[in-house]
Formats: C-alpha cells, sequence, structure tokens
C-alpha cells in the first residue's frame, strides 16, 4: 500500500478529469451535427471513454475502500480496542453530498407558483410528468435539465428506453420537495455536523494512542488519509452516470438521424448494431448502402427471440442446499423481549417510530416519511443507490437480510445516521408504526411500545 497507494490515487484522478473534459467536449460537438456518420464518431468515442473509465474504476476506487477499512479496523482493534473505527468514517464529503445540496439549492431558489404547486401537490414520482405537461417553459425545467446533465440523472426530455441508463429523477426530486415543504435537514449542516463529530472521534483515538510513539501515529495517520480519499470514491458517480447518460442520448440521435436518411426502420433498432458495424456504417457517403447488414442483425434478433433459454445452468438448483438452511445464522439471537441484535454498520443511536416498507416506488410511502421515522427495509440490494434523499430526513435505518450495503454503509456514515443490518428471519419479529430505538454500533434493535 504504501509503495502503490499514491500512484492508484493520481491515475484515478487524472482520469476522472480526462473522462469529464472529454464529455463536455463530446457534448458540445453533439449540439453542432445532424449527420448519422458524423454523430456515431461521437457515439463511439464517448462508447470508448465509457469503457476506459469503467475499467478504471472496477479497479482501485471500488476495491481501496474495502481495503483501506480493513486497515483501519485491525489498526483500531490493536491500539484502541472497543473503539468503533466507523465513528472515523463520518462527515467524509462525497458526490453524494454534492448532488444532494445542488437539489436543495434548486428548492430554495424555487419562486414560480406553479412550480411550487406541483411540489406540494404530487408525489416525487409524478412531478416531472405533471411539470412536463402543466409548465413546460418554466424557468425550473430549464434549471432541473442542467442539474441532470450535471449529475448524470435522466434530464426531462430523455424518456424510455434511453433514460434507463440514467440515474431515476425521483430521489432528486424527493429531495427538491421536502425542502420546498421544509422537512428535510440541510445537507450541508448535516455534513457539517458529521465532519465535527468525526474531528472529535479523531482527538479520542488519538488520545488514546499519545504513548505508543511517532511510529504507531503515523501509521493511523497513514491509514486515515487513505480511507478520506478512498472512502468517498465509492460513491463517486459524477463521472460514471453523466457518461452514461450523454451516451444514451447520443445512441437517441444518431438511431433518429439513421431512421431519418433511411437505413433504420426505428430509432431504438441502433441496438442491433454492432460497435463494427457502427465503424463500417460511418465510413459511407450513403448508409442506405448497408440496408442488408442492418436487416441481417434485426433477423438474428428475432431468431433469438423465439429461443426459450434453459432454465439453470450447471447443477440443478434443486440439489443444492436451500438459501433458507445456509442463511441461517449464528449472530442472529433475541437477547431478550422486545430486543434484537443485528449488526451495526454505522454507529449513532436514534429513538423514532418504524416504517417497514417493502419498495421505494410506491409515492404514498415516501410522501407519508418524517423526521420521527426509522426506516425498515427488506432486501436492501433491489434498491436505487441514492441513499442520502433518505438519509436527509429519516432518523435511522434498518435494513433486513441486506447485502451490497457498502453504499448505504458509507452514506449513513458521513451523515452520522444510525444503521443496523437484521438477518432475514427478524423480518416477522419487527412491527410497523411502532417506536422502537436503534444502536448502530451494537446492532442492537429494542421495541419501545
Amino acid at each position: 500500500m504504501s509503495e502503490n497507494e499514491a500512484g492508484l490515487e493520481q491515475a484515478w484522478l487524472v482520469q476522472k478529469v480526462k473522462a469529464i473534459e472529454t464529455c463536455q467536449r463530446i457534448a458540445e460537438a453533439q449540439q453542432r451535427v445532424v449527420r448519422s456518420t458524423d454523430l456515431i464518431s461521437l457515439l463511439l468515442e464517448c462508447y470508448q471513454l465509457e469503457e476506459k473509465m469503467q475499467a478504471a474504476v472496477w479497479a482501485a476506487p471500488q476495491w481501496m475502500f474495502f481495503t483501506c477499512e480493513y486497515l483501519l479496523k485491525e489498526l483500531i482493534q490493536e491500539i484502541a480496542p472497543g473503539f468503533t473505527y466507523g465513528k472515523l468514517l463520518q462527515g467524509l464529503p462525497s458526490y453524494s453530498h454534492e448532488r444532494a445540496k445542488a437539489a436543495q439549492e434548486l428548492g430554495h431558489s424555487l419562486n414560480e407558483d406553479n412550480v411550487r404547486e406541483i411540489f406540494v401537490r404530487e408525489p416525487p414520482e409524478t412531478i416531472l410528468i405533471a411539470l412536463l405537461q402543466h409548465c413546460p417553459d418554466s424557468r425550473f425545467l430549464k434549471d432541473f435539465t442542467e442539474f441532470s446533465w450535471q449529475f448524470g440523472i435522466c434530464p426531462p426530455a430523455l424518456s424510455k428506453p434511453w433514460s434507463r441508463w440514467s440515474q431515476d429523477s425521483t430521489p432528486a426530486l424527493f429531495i427538491i420537495k421536502n425542502t420546498v415543504l421544509g422537512q428535510a435537514q440541510d445537507a450541508s449542516v448535516m455534513l457539517a455536523k458529521s465532519i465535527d463529530e468525526r474531528k472529535t472521534q479523531e482527538e479520542i483515538v488519538r488520545s488514546r494512542v499519545a504513548h505508543y510513539g511517532p511510529q504507531i501515529q503515523r501509521r493511523l495517520d497513514r491509514i486515515l488519509a487513505w480511507n478520506y480519499f478512498w472512502t468517498p470514491v465509492l460513491d463517486d458517480r459524477s463521472w460514471h452516470f453523466v457518461i452514461l447518460t450523454r451516451l444514451a442520448n447520443l445512441m437517441r440521435q444518431t438511431g433518429e438521424a439513421l431512421s431519418k436518411e433511411g437505413l433504420l426502420e426505428k430509432s431504438t433498432d441502433i441496438l442491433l448494431l454492432t460497435v463494427d458495424n457502427l465503424i463500417e456504417i460511418a465510413k459511407a457517403d450513403d448508409v442506405r448502402h448497408y440496408q442488408e447488414l442492418y436487416l441481417a442483425q434485426k433477423r438474428e434478433f428475432e431468431g433469438h427471440k423465439r429461443l426459450t433459454p434453459l432454465p439453470f445452468l450447471g447443477v440443478s438448483p434443486n440439489l443444492a442446499p436451500s438459501e433458507h438452511k445456509m442463511n441461517r445464522n449464528a449472530r442472529h439471537t433475541t437477547l431478550a423481549k422486545g430486543s434484537i441484535q443485528g449488526e451495526g454498520f454505522s454507529p449513532g443511536k436514534a429513538e423514532g417510530l418504524s416504517m417497514k416498507i417493502g419498495a421505494l416506488t410506491d409515492p404514498t410511502i415516501l410522501s407519508s416519511l418524517t423526521s420521527e421515522h426509522i426506516l425498515v427495509c427488506p432486501k436492501a440490494k433491489d434498491w436505487r443507490p441514492d441513499w442520502l434523499s433518505l438519509f436527509l430526513v429519516i432518523k435511522g435505518l434498518i435494513t433486513v437480510g441486506g447485502v451490497q450495503l457498502q453504499h448505504a454503509t458509507q452514506i449513513a456514515r458521513e451523515c452520522g445516521i444510525p444503521f443496523v443490518n437484521l438477518s432475514e428471519e427478524d423480518w416477522n419479529n419487527v412491527p410497523d408504526n411502532t417506536r422502537m430505538s436503534i444502536d448502530g454500533e451494537s446492532g442492537f434493535v429494542t421495541i419501545l411500545e
């Protein structure tokens, strides 16, 4: 780590800056071209840019987070037994905070009465539909479109199926709505509180290791610095969704141009063409010369659609141990009546009213969520990644049977929101609409009523 971390950090920063600058240049060029062959060149460049960034991000940026957290955990256990290392990972500025801060600024600046009425009246899932229908020329829609391109959120004009490559706009609209209604914490204030708490915890740890000598203190400083760089990188989607959204818009525009110029029957058929196909088509003076190539790709696709996939690959799942048996978890223990032991992911304590939900797509849930609620969620892996939009409102988070919780854990720590994960068997043990307390350090969930 000491030999390679600095180089990995520099490589990530250089690659990210290059990616964003290239994407901006492509966006400017996209405004000036109309011919399909010129658009294909931009499309391929954007595609290659995304490929290079994927190769970069799935290496150090994702895995350094786990490595650095592990090193911090082991060091704290050695030099400060009993101290919760997660307290040192609070208040780290991140992409999620920047996006939430910008969304709240949009909410504070909203001064159009007709737009405000829609935000008050509509649930987050239908706000954009209502705005496009009733206020298509509003200042807010223009500002929200600019905000969307900046953060890689699906812009209002990008319709299905192209929108699936972008982040859903609902979490951002949820933040804006709560800002308009005055029902959310200020993202900057929340972050400042978490930063102060982290600094306090740092001082506690440093006072406990003062007698170890300069070597251990330098080791602590180095590992903290690594965590403070790589932990926010895990959440950094400022390059990823920005490029994907641009790529989707280029595919839409190129497909429309190829359809208008007589090659494709409909714009979405561009998805039938391979990269090699597009390279060939880009050389043509008249794209209709490649009509047979397109039709061959379409026939192959239609043929594949008629095939019935195998129910499974390899050994029949019926012969494998059941998921229920494999998931019998030794750490699941009911300590006493009304008390459940889980795993603490983000330190802190909270007391509030439980809200059990099956999916965040239900608009009535988002509309009824308040600062008194502790959210109780099953299978967090199935959910959208924008946890901060919820953490600006709720008191705490409980997941039941959750996996792939790195992002939720990271952002909960950054926000100072207590977070506990329980085993699947506990879903029926946690009541809805009941006062409870959670301890994100010990992992205890206590039913108070």
